[in-house]
């Protein structure tokens, strides 16, 4: 966890660097990009469909128990 934060760091900080060139930089928010859309466990999370907002949508997060009531 640790390691992929200062990743992150560095990648944001790269970003915005005069010393990095315009390439760099895109190649940069590419990968943040990128990685924003990945669960923790590297799989792509759904994009909504076009036109869904944020307050249409409920995310749940699964903590691996079983709901009983669901069947």
């Amino acid at each position: 966890f640790r390691r992929r934060e200062l990743g992150r760091a560095v990648l944001v900080h790269l970003t915005i660097s005069e010393l990095a060139t315009a390439e760099e930089r895109d190649l940069a928010t590419v990968v943040l990009d990128t990685g924003a859309r990945l669960e923790d466990d590297g799989d792509l999370l759904v994009d909504p469909p076009e036109g869904v907002t944020m307050d249409d949508l409920t995310f749940e997060e699964d903590d691996g128990t079983q709901d009983r009531n669901r069947r």
